[in-house]
């Protein structure tokens, strides 16, 4: 049924889902993934605690962490479903939910960059049941089998799609208008507006947003 629907159908029907509550979509300190590379500063902040600590390769990620890189600092997550998120240098990122069961091909996963940049690569794995999305404070992306690249700048939110394709709106209900963004293009989410059209992303930009 979702292949014979129009793109807009399609992004009506992903955003639906987003507005859905998630079934079992992971309490705090649950397991998430693990740091699958650590280099320069990286710090952990538990949700509920004052403390912090340094991240290390092969460490596990929980639910309600946030990951701080510092001015050195880059960090690769593997998440359980195989997803990957690529954190540079000067970035904050937290798992608000997650959660994967392969005997029942579910996933659901919830991101918010709170600052910075990072990469996902949403793993090609085909769930009957999944929700994987990444939030700012400005926009809300929506990403099936997807290798994206998400900045957060001068009060707006830029998603560029080096592979595959996401939905893109406003984190506000009350700015209309969504957006389908594919392959080499990007679009821009400004704090009071829908996403813009999708722009074809250049040659440099594609080679500096694969960038770890």
């Amino acid at each position: 049924m979702i292949e014979s629907m129009t793109a807009v159908g399609r992004i009506g029907f992903l955003f639906l889902c987003l507005l859905l509550p998630l079934k079992d979509a992971g309490a705090a300190g649950e397991p998430a993934g693990t740091f699958a590379v650590v280099e320069g500063e990286v710090v952990v902040v538990k949700p509920g605690f004052d403390n912090r600590a340094r991240a290390r390769t092969g460490d596990p990620v929980l639910v309600g962490d946030i990951l701080r890189t510092g001015g050195n600092g880059k960090t690769k997550i593997l998440l359980a479903d195989d997803s990957l998120v690529f954190i540079p240098s000067r970035s904050v990122l937290r798992i608000n939910q997650y959660a994967f069961d392969p005997a029942e091909s579910r996933r659901s996963a919830r991101i918010q960059l709170l600052e910075g940049r990072a990469r996902f690569i949403v793993g090609r794995q085909r769930f009957r049941n999944s929700l994987f999305s990444v939030e700012t404070e400005h926009a809300v992306i929506g990403a099936g089998p997807a290798d994206f690249s998400l900045a957060v700048a001068d009060g707006e939110s830029t998603v560029a799609v080096i592979d595959g394709s996401v939905s893109v709106k406003n984190i506000s209900n009350l700015i209309i208008g969504s957006m389908n963004v594919s392959t080499n293009q990007q679009s821009v989410i400004a704090r009071k507006s829908p996403p813009t059209q999708p722009a074809v992303i250049t040659s440099g930009q594609r080679k500096e947003y694969r960038k770890f």
